[in-house]
């Protein structure tokens, strides 16, 4: 009985849900919600009955059939969000990069800056003792949960003095930035020489060239900026810069369980 209320609430709820967004951005939103929600239910399924796991999140240690997909109102994709603790790809390859690869970021001590703060981020700074983790974003609200030192800026003004920060963390940021070399130069002076910024953006595999748009794109969650592989790293140019695909430190079977797709990709960039 109570799994019956239970699958009654889910159903009630996604028909609300269905009805605000044909209301709000249409019906072939709405087309893409249902699909999402679908194949999600499909998935939770399979997870609760599946006896050989076939992803893993790093983040969390859990195992399954399958991520949840995620819906973006005109657009949904598979495989991307974990069950157990809502982790990305971003957060993924993140995790596994920082703990497994990356050995310099557990000797480093001193400031973490944080832009746009990610829960999953926090949890990977928390296992080194030697850093302080500070908070920043230009909603207040989406600062107000967190229990970490934190302010309101817009990154393309930050207000900390030069040389003060040990390492940056810039992850799906930039793209919602008009002036986004600006938030770079930022990124780049509060940095103290020899420090470390982890940037990352959505990349089109697809494009040959950066394209900016005049106003936030509703269809792709209101980004400025759809980035170019060949040309995204030319705004880095003040740092000194490694591009991190999920190849260059993940076995085949490793992006294939993590599902970290080859758009992931981690900027580590060192301020000369």
């Amino acid at each position: 009985m109570r799994k019956l209320l239970s699958l009654l609430r889910f159903a009630g709820d996604s028909w609300r849900i269905f009805l605000s967004r044909a209301r709000d951005n249409g019906f072939a939103s709405a087309l893409v919600f249902a699909r999402s929600q679908a194949h999600s239910f499909y998935i939770s399924v399979r997870n609760k009955h599946t006896k050989r796991p076939h992803v893993e999140c790093p983040c969390c240690g859990w195992t399954g059939f399958d991520f949840y997909s995620q819906d973006y109102i005109r657009w949904w994709l598979p495989s991307v969000r974990c069950p157990n603790c809502g982790s990305r790809e971003r957060h993924r390859m993140l995790q596994v990069y920082l703990t497994s690869h990356d050995p310099e970021f557990f000797r480093i001590s001193g400031r973490v800056l944080h832009f746009a703060p990610e829960q999953h981020v926090h949890n990977i700074v928390r296992r080194n003792p030697g850093l302080r983790y500070i908070q920043a974003d230009l909603s207040l609200g989406m600062l107000r949960n967190g229990s970490a030192p934190r302010f309101q800026c817009d990154i393309q003004h930050v207000p900390v003095k030069d040389n003060a920060v040990d390492i940056a963390f810039c992850l799906h940021v930039l793209e919602h930035v008009r002036h986004d070399r600006k938030a770079i130069a930022e990124l780049h002076r509060v940095l103290k020489p020899g420090s470390i910024a982890y940037i990352m953006v959505p990349v089109d595999l697809n494009r040959d060239k950066t394209e900016e748009w005049d106003e936030p794109a509703p269809d792709v969650c209101d980004h400025i900026w759809a980035y170019a592989l060949p040309d995204f790293k030319d705004k880095l140019g003040s740092f000194e810069y490694r591009e991190i695909k999920p190849a260059d430190f993940l076995s085949p079977e490793e992006i294939r369980r993590f599902r970290i797709p080859d758009k992931e990709i981690i900027y580590r960039c060192v301020k000369r």
